[in-house]
């Protein structure tokens, strides 16, 4: 496991081809730049290297939840999502969202201002972590 990005906010991490990435916290604006450059830095190495990667964002360790901080960062990273569209279009395999309750009510709110270009689940914490929807 090599930690692109960790403080108490968040944890970015990668191990084998998958990026992982843990909300710790409610994030505030320097950890989401730090987090974004971090990501950022990650996706060049994937065009340098032309590797390929799966994408597990986790929320069960969440801390805090507030409904309005989420949806504002959110769309801070649909827009960093959109600026590496086609990064993302080229590199990334799909997206594992492993949450309770917070994202199933949040994402159908997101995806009204991103629509994924490539596959999405959300799965509980208790379900294996499998790619097979891909």
């Amino acid at each position: 496991m090599i930690i692109l990005y960790s403080d108490n906010k968040s944890k970015l991490y990668v191990s084998d081809n998958i990026l992982r990435f843990d909300i710790l916290d409610l994030i505030e604006e320097d950890s989401f730049n730090n987090l974004t450059n971090n990501l950022d830095k990650f996706y060049n190495k994937c065009k340098k290297n032309n590797t390929k990667f799966y994408l597990i964002i986790d929320f069960t360790k969440t801390l805090n939840s507030n409904i309005s901080t989420t949806i504002y960062y959110g769309k801070l990273f649909v827009n960093h999502l959109n600026e590496n569209k086609s990064i993302i279009q080229d590199y990334l395999y799909g997206t594992l969202l492993i949450s309770t309750h917070l994202i199933s009510f949040v994402w159908p709110l997101l995806t009204t201002l991103y629509t994924p270009i490539k596959p999405v689940k959300i799965i509980g914490p208790d379900e294996p972590i499998d790619f097979s929807f891909i």
